[in-house]
């Protein structure tokens, strides 16, 4: 709200409710990078609160410097996109703006 631009989440947790719903078009419009982002996270949750022997190679590789980069410079690119004049457009095209 003190910028003016919205955050790399605006418009998650609306997302997930309209998944949640059936309503998978509108989700994806609302927050496309969720669509990115949620099996990164979900695996992230999994290793932090499962232990068996194999979760460890699996956090080896989620922790990985590149692995975590890549996440990082993805929500950099998509916090840049959706406060252009472009994807304002798209969405009033799609009449959610």
């Amino acid at each position: 709200m003190a910028t003016g631009f919205d955050c790399p989440a605006c418009g998650a947790v609306r997302a997930v409710s309209c998944f949640v719903r059936g309503e998978w078009r509108t989700a994806v419009f609302l927050n496309p990078y969720l669509i990115v982002v949620a099996p990164y996270l979900l695996a992230v949750c999994y290793v932090s609160f499962v232990s068996c022997p194999g979760v460890r190679r699996l956090s080896g590789l989620l922790f990985d410097k590149r692995v975590v980069l890549f996440f990082g410079c993805t929500m950099l690119v998509w916090w840049i996109f959706r406060n252009t004049p472009l994807w304002h457009a798209v969405l009033e095209r799609e009449s959610l703006l």
